[in-house]
């Protein structure tokens, strides 16, 4: 009996394969020793982790799996093709999510064995989230345009030059943190003036201003269809992406541009990555109670 390739499936079989790691795989002694807790502690710490982060996951899985629903409902029109660029988009962040913790649990029990992959480690981590980003900010703010195209809208001169100022300040921001923790001495990246610079900081700041602009095409959208079922559903749908959006951007600057973990309590890491986490599964939530939503009325 063949298994449907669904988004939901695809989320049952990763959740199974990182909690098997995250149970069977030891604990590294320099994190028992970091966070200053026993091995059975650690154990303990991470069942009771993959309960909310399981939570965080399905919400993300599941709002995607009901906008690709909504978009093959509307396959053959323009609008589903727009929103089937913007499903993906939401698929590579959702996948993104769990295969980064994943990631995280596999190079570490290779590390038990064989310290010297750090190395390995470093570069995947620092590339592995942008890659992620820029790949769903691109298939979505493609949708989004073309979302705006299809209802002839005019993008506003103003908040064009605010996303400008925006993008510019995110990016001086951005620029100024990453250098000031490599004249520290905490430089999470590893890598000399010229590579940080052309290879983490403009890729970043592209990949923000990508999404900042596909929120507002979203949005633009939302304020130009008619019918007011149709544009309530709308707004929960693009209420939902516009937090999933700019959410991500947040986790992803604070991921790339410090290292949360540095001399900080397993209280505090664990505050902050539930907080941004849940923030973003909210998003979610909202994208798939917009779709269902939209579904609902193309089904009447």
């Amino acid at each position: 009996m063949r298994i449907k390739s669904t988004p939901m499936t695809w989320f049952t079989i990763l959740l199974i394969i990182t909690s098997l790691l995250a149970i069977l795989v030891p604990a590294n002694p320099a994190s028992l020793h970091s966070l200053q807790i026993s091995e059975a502690a650690y154990r303990l710490v991470m069942v009771t982790l993959l309960v909310p982060y399981a939570i965080i996951w399905f919400a993300a899985f599941y709002g995607y799996d009901q906008l690709e629903r909504y978009s093959r409902a509307l396959i053959f029109t323009g609008e589903g093709q727009a929103f089937h660029k913007i499903a993906n988009g939401l698929g590579v962040l959702a996948w993104g999510l769990i295969v980064q913790v994943l990631l995280s649990l596999i190079f570490n029990a290779i590390l038990l064995s064989h310290p010297g992959f750090d190395g390995v480690k470093t570069i995947v981590d620092g590339y592995f989230g942008l890659a992620i980003a820029l790949i769903a900010f691109v298939f979505i703010e493609n949708g989004t345009y073309e979302l705006v195209q299809l209802v002839r809208a005019h993008h506003s001169h103003a908040i064009s030059r605010a996303i400008i100022v925006v993008g510019a300040i995110i990016g001086a921001l951005f620029q100024h943190v990453i250098f000031l923790n490599q004249a520290t001495g905490n430089n999470p990246h590893h890598l000399s003036t010229y590579p940080l610079l052309f290879t983490i900081i403009v890729p970043y700041i592209f990949t923000w201003i990508i999404a900042i602009v596909s929120v507002y095409e979203l949005n633009l959208y939302a304020t130009k269809v008619k019918g007011l079922l149709y544009k309530h559903a709308l707004q929960f749908l693009a209420n939902g992406l516009s937090v999933v959006i700019l959410l991500s951007v947040t986790i992803q600057f604070i991921d790339a541009a410090t290292n949360p973990g540095t001399n900080s309590s397993l209280a505090v890491i664990l505050l902050y990555d539930y907080l941004l986490l849940a923030a973003v599964a909210l998003g979610f939530v909202l994208v798939a109670v917009g779709a269902k939503r939209l579904k609902r009325i193309e089904e009447v």
